[in-house]
């Protein structure tokens, strides 16, 4: 399956249809029941699938997210940064084995996407919630990338045109009228791109770091980064398609979704201690220190790569994410599929994917990381934070739930979930009223 297939099977099961199978006949049974036994494959097979599910976790999670994270951990330090990094995985990695576990008890047999699981366990409302906070996310997102991109990638000069109105028009134009082969041709280049300028960045930033930057420590500005740190961590929307992938098998569900996101944590590890090391602590520079980066004199090399790393990861993203925008608006919509539209369906569902991003990023000038942190204050941390811990809750309350898939801990560790969740909300909404500072 290419890169789009996986974007738009996962978009799928976020928007709560069946997951996706995988060549094999569906097993009989209902939604509330027990599935009847699976044949286990061969263990090389279901080795081989752990590792390609838990490459797509990894995938899902490195995103443009990664450019925000400077912006909010470099104030608090290495340390407490390092630790914020660390709560953030503990709280997605326990959101995916709670998502898991629902996925699991609701439809063993076919497992059904992550809000109609939801919807399944909590019922309509809490399911029309679900629905609009992945709306919100996914256009926060989108005006993200359409700013971001914007500003990285316009020209010198813009004649007058405001460069995330060039950005937008360029996606949209290769992502309309483009061939899948061009798309997915270009698609590559621009992610071996990003990987290239990544190893450049921590090869070439290693020799610029001063050490004696990793002893400031800030750590009353680290919960202030928790939100964008869980964001960048977001990779759930894919967790049914594991479990489906790998036939509910506990152990290689957990393998997956924990294997897979510590790769993208270590990346994030690194990469935050770079620019911390390589960036003074002066306000300009703790303010955005991407662009203190890329405007470096000291080591031009180090510049280039961070400028070409923030361009393409930007690209990469927005790519991804419009196919996802796109299959949403579509069933919402029900106009069908994409590839079974009329030319004007298709293109009055791409202006609805970029249109709306794209007059936000142009009225608010720090539309990026505004964007991203509503998006991981309050849409995240409710859709992934709040409804799979009130799921799982629901689900162990009943006598008749004995889970294949369990994620650790009792009910301790589900009040721990929906309290790091509850703060996250509360300090979001704190620091918005008229008296915060």
């Amino acid at each position: 399956m290419t890169w789009r297939g996986l974007v738009v099977a996962a978009i799928a099961c976020k928007l709560g249809e069946a997951t996706p199978r995988r060549g094999r006949g569906a097993a009989i049974g209902t939604r509330g029941g027990r599935a009847p036994p699976i044949l286990t494959p061969p263990p090389r097979t279901k080795k081989k699938g752990a590792l390609s599910a838990a490459l797509l976790v990894a995938g899902t999670t490195i995103g443009a997210g990664i450019l925000a994270l400077p912006s909010v951990t470099h104030a608090s330090g290495l340390v407490p940064s390092s630790v914020t990094l660390g709560v953030a995985w503990a709280f997605a990695s326990m959101a995916g084995l709670l998502i898991a576990e629902a996925t699991q008890a609701v439809s063993p047999a076919r497992p059904l996407g992550f809000v109609a699981t939801m919807g399944e366990v909590l019922g309509p409302v809490p399911k029309l919630i679900a629905t609009a906070a992945f709306g919100f996310v996914c256009y926060s997102l989108m005006v993200a990338y359409v700013a971001e991109g914007g500003a990285l990638c316009a020209p010198p000069r813009t004649f007058g045109v405001p460069p995330p109105a060039l950005f937008a028009t360029a996606l949209g134009a290769l992502l309309e009228f483009g061939s899948p082969a061009l798309i997915d041709a270009s698609n590559n280049v621009f992610v071996a791109l990003v990987v290239a300028a990544f190893a450049a960045i921590i090869a070439v930033g290693a020799p610029t770091i001063v050490p004696a930057r990793f002893s400031r420590a800030n750590w009353s500005a680290a919960p202030r980064a928790l939100p964008i740190c869980v964001l960048s961590l977001v990779y759930h929307t894919v967790v049914p398609y594991v479990v489906d992938k790998l036939d509910g098998d506990p152990r290689l569900v957990a393998t997956a979704l924990l294997g897979g996101s510590a790769v993208p944590l270590a990346m994030f590890l690194v990469w935050n201690a770079v620019v911390i090391g390589a960036v003074a602590a002066d306000a300009t520079s703790i303010a955005n220190p991407l662009a203190a980066l890329r405007a470096t004199t000291n080591s031009p090399a180090l510049g280039a790569a961070v400028q070409i790393f923030s361009q393409f990861a930007i690209i990469t993203s927005a790519i991804g994410l419009f196919f996802g925008l796109q299959s949403f608006i579509s069933d919402i919509c029900d106009v069908g599929p994409a590839d079974q539209q009329t030319p004007r369906q298709h293109l009055c569902v791409t202006l609805g994917v970029l249109a709306p991003p794209l007059f936000f990023a142009i009225v608010e000038p720090n539309a990026f990381m505004v964007a991203l942190d509503l998006a991981g204050t309050f849409g995240i941390t409710t859709l992934f934070g709040l409804f799979p811990a009130l799921a799982v809750w629901k689900l162990r309350a009943s006598p008749s739930h004995n889970p294949v898939i369990k994620a650790p801990g009792g009910r301790a560790t589900l009040l721990l979930q929906l309290a790091l969740a509850a703060f996250m909300i509360g300090d979001g909404l704190a620091r918005r009223l008229p008296f915060s500072s």
